[in-house]
């Protein structure tokens, strides 16, 4: 008897944990369900580098005061801060581990960081300052891997991790290396759970801006103090704007594996579909699986400001970015085709040459073995006639003298 209870109690525990794990939110982001949105309780931590004492040929003018807003306003949205200005390697480093540490106990994590980065290899390295970097076998040794922050988040198992890196300027250490890229970051690929931010689109250079801040910290920081706070509206707002001010010279670029809601302002009422008017959603379904800009332009013309207006922004910016790509995919198949042309043509006016050459080599070997039989000609016609006077010579009568 007492083994059957036994035996009862284990079961019962047993089908306790599987209950438990079954609905832990471990499990829910595993089966791609969609967890609540942070509440004033949950852990929020970021941490927030800027990078600007380089040295005279690679110094920075705005990486501390994005850095330093930026770190104001996520403390307004209830983050709890740990800002570094102008850190060297060894700084960065302790700094990345404790923060990944920190975020075990679960909750938001934020890692922002404005300076210089460099991609080598299809990695992205942070540079700390002081670092001497001489050639790109230096970056393993004195910049900062930005997958080590991202492992460290993912290691963590925390709700959302989110990346911010405005570091996609020139590289200033390319002059003296053999092979480099000139600047921009590679694409990174984003852990489940979290969301990747660029300032500009893989391999391209962003802007240092003219004012306090770079373009794109500008422009972040506007759109977290305003608007709806959902992370992917933010985010398109963003894009929207640098792409704008800088004339679609620079356009951020975003990787996103988030299984749950994230907004920076955690008391936003979440919007259901219910309270979205009736006629901008009906809009909404006939043009957003639309290929064409110009759908998208008119549906902001008729809800500049409504639900779908952020997504509508980014569509239609990537759809003109793909149009861009197009264009430039045209133009160099017609460059290449003309090349060929232009090959072909002087392949074909080289043979003509080159014939032209030939007829007239033969022409001339003619010409000379004329001369050549007509000069034998007159010479044979010089010998008979020589022949002759000789002949002639012979026959003439000489009379004898007495």
């Amino acid at each position: 008897m007492d083994g059957a209870r036994i035996l009862v109690r284990n079961s019962i525990a047993a089908v306790g944990i599987a209950v438990f794990l079954l609905f832990s939110p471990h499990a829910a982001s595993q089966r791609n369900l969609s967890i609540a949105p942070s509440g004033p309780n949950e852990q929020r931590v970021a941490l927030v580098i800027g990078n600007s004492a380089y040295g005279s040929e690679a110094v920075l003018k705005n990486p501390v005061n994005d850095a330093t807003d930026v770190a104001g306003a996520l403390r307004e949205l209830n983050f709890e801060v740990k800002l570094l200005s102008n850190a060297d390697w060894r700084q960065m480093r302790l700094a990345i581990h404790e923060f990944s540490q920190s975020l075990r106990r679960g909750g938001i994590g934020l890692f922002y960081f404005a300076g210089h980065g460099i991609e080598s290899s299809g990695k992205n390295y942070l540079i700390p300052v002081k670092s001497t970097i001489e050639d790109e076998l230096d970056l393993e040794g004195k910049a900062i891997d930005a997958n080590t922050v991202l492992q460290g988040m993912e290691r963590a198992g925390n709700r959302v991790n989110i990346v911010i890196l405005d570091a996609c300027r020139n590289n200033p250490f390319a002059r003296g290396w053999r092979s480099a890229p000139q600047g921009g970051l590679a694409q990174m690929n984003a852990p489940t759970g979290s969301f990747i931010a660029f300032a500009t689109s893989p391999g391209k250079v962003a802007s240092d801006g003219t004012g306090r801040n770079g373009i794109f910290t500008k422009h972040l920081l506007a759109n977290l103090r305003s608007g709806e706070s959902d992370i992917d509206r933010v985010f398109g707002r963003v894009t929207a704007g640098v792409a704008t001010e800088t004339r679609s010279t620079q356009v951020p670029w975003k990787q996103s594996s988030l299984t749950d809601i994230f907004r920076f302002r955690f008391d936003e009422p979440l919007a259901a579909i219910g309270q979205i008017d009736a006629a901008e959603q009906a809009q909404w379904n006939a043009v957003k699986t639309s290929t064409d800009p110009r759908d998208f332009d008119k549906f902001l013309s008729m809800y500049p400001s409504g639900y779908y207006a952020s997504q509508a922004r980014d569509y239609r910016m990537k759809l003109m970015l793909e149009q861009d790509r197009l264009k430039k995919f045209e133009a160099e198949r017609i460059r290449l085709e003309e090349e060929r042309r232009q090959h072909q043509a002087r392949i074909e006016e080289d043979r003509r040459q080159q014939q032209a050459r030939i007829e007239e080599e033969r022409r001339r070997l003619k010409e000379q073995e004329i001369r050549l039989q007509e000069s034998r000609a007159r010479q044979e016609e010089l010998e008979r006639e020589k022949a002759d006077t000789e002949k002639n010579r012979r026959r003439v009568y000489v009379p004898p003298t007495f």
